[in-house]
């Protein structure tokens, strides 16, 4: 039996083929170079849950990351994923998912890692830095398209006559100059 199984952070993939005495692990693809986007803890926790109601199922930790390995296929053994929390530990095995005080439900224990370990904020510099960057484009952007249509007006009027203004005539069509006296 093969299995193809994947790490969902770091995209490491291998091929496991059962043998006599276990799994043979061949890497096709080392990954390791990325890290969760979230805390690493919180990580493991979404994979677990998304593995135990219905989504890949967890069948190791990756060495590259740490992170969890998943896989679609059958064969290999679900792992019991414990993350442990001063509230007492999170714990996957297969579909159920159970934790302190008697949590149950994916929900519940998506909540329980949110509250536990939440997202991270971004600092408030590299938004003003970004707004601010953002704002000197949009300048520039305008100062050009103030340009281009000074330019296109210009260019659209080099043909027609002269304004009133300049030819001191009172309306804007051409008049023949009148004749000079005799």
């Amino acid at each position: 039996m093969i299995a193809h199984v994947v790490c969902d952070t770091c995209h490491r993939s291998e091929t496991w083929t059962s043998s006599e005495v276990g799994w043979a692990v061949s890497v096709e693809q080392s990954g390791g170079a990325r890290r969760p986007t979230v805390l690493p803890q919180r990580a493991r926790g979404l994979t677990a849950i998304r593995g135990a109601t219905g989504g890949p199922r967890v069948v190791g930790v990756c060495e590259a990351c740490g992170q969890l390995l998943t896989t679609k296929d059958d064969g290999p053994a679900v792992v019991v994923v414990r993350i442990d929390t001063p509230d007492g530990p999170l714990q996957v095995d297969g579909s159920v998912i159970t934790g302190p005080a008697g949590l149950t439900g994916a929900e519940m224990a998506t909540a329980f890692l949110e509250r536990h370990f939440p997202t991270p904020r971004e600092p408030l510099l590299p938004q003003i830095a970004r707004g601010v960057f953002m704002m000197w484009l949009l300048g520039v952007l305008v100062i050009w398209l103030l340009a281009f249509s000074a330019v296109v007006a210009l260019l659209s009027n080099l043909g027609s006559p002269a304004p009133a203004a300049i030819t001191g005539t009172r309306d804007w069509e051409h008049h023949e100059a009148p004749a000079p006296p005799p």
